[in-house]
């Protein structure tokens, strides 16, 4: 038995250009059936094994007043354009200390009176069993830079505490 029979037919039985057809139709097909199927349920960055509490604190140096103070406890975050497993519990506020020139020339530490340093404390659920923690897009890290986004507001600060429980 030939491979290719006088009418281009794989073993006389299909054509080769009809067999590509229907490969890229499996194709098609297998890849809707993962996304329709094989995502998580939930918000992004919760998975079911692994799942854990996660408290942790970010710090936002000199904003201003009128963002800052948009932040309320209990508002959940965004990361992108979804919503994940994380909420504001607390918000403090305290003057930001930036440093100035005097008019001798020295640099001293003086209150901004239009920018503050606002600590978020957050509680998030998220997958503690890889390598890092992860809310929604972002890399959580003592250290590490970390956008507090809600629906009304967002700041960049740098995340100091983590505490897992």
């Amino acid at each position: 038995m030939k491979l290719l029979d006088d009418k281009g037919r794989i073993f006389g039985i299909i054509n080769i250009i009809d067999l590509l057809v229907l490969a890229a139709f499996m194709a098609v097909v297998l890849l809707a059936g993962y996304k329709l199927l094989g995502s998580s349920s939930g918000p992004i960055g919760v998975s079911e094994v692994g799942q854990k509490e996660v408290y942790f604190t970010v710090k936002c140096y000199a904003r201003l007043k009128a963002p800052a103070t948009a932040f309320k406890p209990g508002d959940q975050l965004v990361s992108v354009t979804k919503f994940v497993s994380a909420f504001i519990e607390k918000v403090s506020y305290e003057n930001a200390i930036v440093t100035v020139q005097t008019e001798d020339g020295r640099i001293v530490a003086a209150e901004d009176p239009t920018r503050v340093d606002i600590t978020v404390e957050i509680k998030a659920k998220m997958d503690t069993s890889g390598d890092l923690l992860k809310l929604g897009s972002q890399e959580v890290a003592v250290g590490k830079s970390f956008i507090v986004k809600t629906k009304t507001t967002e700041a960049t600060g740098y995340v100091t505490d983590i505490d897992i429980r």
